[in-house]
């Protein structure tokens, strides 16, 4: 160690190793907690094929043996765990592997953060994959370190385990205009444990991105949560700068989308939340983006290179009238896009995610609902999602997504801090309610717009999108409800 050696933090790898192919699973992660096993878990039961048992070799170290992890082991009945005593030989199958990435790639390195130290550790990996490798009992190798290893004994590699005999969307068509470029799904490459929000514009999606950020981190104050959920298909900036960005991130990814189904590729590895919400509450809200957005943020989208098609105008003088004109009569203008022709059908978008709402990763959640029961909604999430919640942080959770605190807080979930919004960051964490619209539309523009969503939506999404409920049972979706958020 040298005069001016600066510790800038260490990661932990936690490795999975196919001793019969060579392929190694590794994801780096902060911390080495019951909480990140489990996520690494996760993504092992999404790689491997369900019908193969998975047998784990690993030592005896404590969180591998938390509460919370017997309780997932009761869940997944295809696992099984060996635990080997202190010093046994079995875990050395994977130690061969840390011995050639700390040979190879981190001896004698320099790594002035912790971000380039785990850039290097995925470049290695993902290197070693493309030529693996069988493992050969030779000699045991001896590799001081705190890299808690475990051993996957498997003989068959395959896609997810939920793969089998269903038909998956598959993608059709390009979008691509001021604000769209739906092209970067094409090189866009999955992890098995991804997130992908989905939603039309002002329905949730901030609020749902930051509960995601909140359970993935136990309720760390100040995380930049734009920066950490991009939106993958926003036309800006380049899709080169914004893929690189993602695939260097480390923690479980996830990101946001407001295409609709048949415009992005759909992965049965990932899991999908939707984000419904009464089309009336979503156009006061969208009308208040567009019409407090300044100069800086049309000139962004209008002027940066690459524009397709006619540029976005300025919105109509009320939100009223831009209801009136653009979703109840659906008014073209000549020389530029209005605020709602810039985004993909509401009724398309909404019903395309609705029409697959039976896949096993497809989670359907309702703004009116999480509305009325936060906790209810957060724990059905995390149930979702795989994330273990950790308890005794449960109420620095729940005040960490509450409007008061996202409102406080909003230059950290925000776009640029808000720099394209008049008022700032505040501005886009507007006011959170439902029902501004009540006093502004008659009657009769009320029930206009009811029947055409019944026309376009159908019976049973038409009433579930403006009251978060059911017809009747909803059979297979994976959803939740107030009328289910105490069960």
């Amino acid at each position: 160690m040298t005069h001016d050696y600066k510790r800038n933090g260490t990661t932990t790898l936690f490795a999975a190793f196919d001793v019969l192919e060579g392929i190694v699973i590794g994801r780096c992660m902060q911390r080495h907690t019951h909480q990140e096993f489990i996520r690494f878990l996760n993504a092992i039961e999404n790689q491997v094929p369900a019908n193969k048992q998975v047998h784990v070799v690993l030592d005896n170290y404590a969180t591998h043996k938390h509460p919370k992890v017997i309780e997932w082991l009761g869940r997944h009945d295809r696992f099984t765990f060996h635990f080997t005593p202190t010093s046994a030989s079995w875990i050395y199958a994977v130690e061969g592997f840390f011995a050639k990435l700390t040979n190879r790639r981190l001896k004698r390195g320099v790594f002035h953060s912790i971000i380039a130290l785990q850039a290097a550790i995925n470049s290695f990996v993902k290197e070693a994959n493309q030529n693996p490798k069988p493992f050969r009992w030779t000699k045991i190798l001896l590799l001081p370190c705190s890299i808690r290893p475990i051993v996957i004994f498997d003989q068959n590699r395959g896609r997810g385990p939920m793969t089998q005999g269903i038909k998956w969307p598959v993608k059709t068509r390009e979008i691509h205009n001021v604000v769209f470029d739906s092209s970067v799904w094409n090189d866009f490459k999955f992890r098995a444990d991804d997130i992908v929000i989905a939603t039309w514009a002002k329905s949730g999606t901030t609020w749902t991105q930051q509960i995601i950020a909140q359970l993935l981190f136990s309720g760390e104050e100040g995380l930049p949560v734009a920066d950490m959920s991009p939106w993958l298909d926003l036309r800006v900036p380049p899709k080169e700068e914004k893929l690189s960005s993602i695939e260097a991130q480390t923690h479980r990814r996830f990101i946001k989308t407001h295409l609709p189904v048949d415009a992005l590729l759909y992965s049965p590895d990932a899991k999908y939340i939707f984000i419904g919400r009464d089309g009336r509450d979503v156009a006061w809200s969208f009308y208040n983006h567009w019409e407090k957005a300044n100069a800086t943020f049309y000139d962004a989208l209008n002027n940066t290179p690459g524009l397709v098609g006619l540029p976005i105008g300025k919105p109509p003088a009320t939100a009223h009238q831009y209801f009136v004109e653009e979703w109840l009569d659906n008014i073209q203008r000549p020389d530029s896009l209005s605020i709602g022709q810039v985004m993909t059908s509401f009724w398309h978008t909404t019903k395309s995610w609705w029409d697959i709402r039976a896949l096993p990763n497809l989670f359907f959640l309702h703004y009116a609902n999480l509305k009325a029961d936060l906790p209810a909604g957060i724990r059905q999430i995390a149930s979702f999602l795989g994330i273990p919640i950790d308890e005794d942080r449960w109420q620095v959770i729940l005040d960490h997504c509450s409007f008061e605190y996202m409102k406080a807080n909003a230059t950290d979930t925000v776009p640029l801090g808000g720099a394209f919004w008049d008022g700032g960051a505040q501005t886009f964490i507007h006011r959170g309610v439902n029902d501004r619209w009540r006093g502004s539309l008659s009657d009769a523009e009320s029930l206009r717009y009811e029947q055409i969503a019944e026309h376009e939506l159908g019976k049973e999404c038409a009433h579930w999108l403006r009251t978060g409920q059911y017809i009747g049972q909803p059979g297979s979706v994976r959803t939740w409800s107030r009328s289910s958020a105490s069960s």
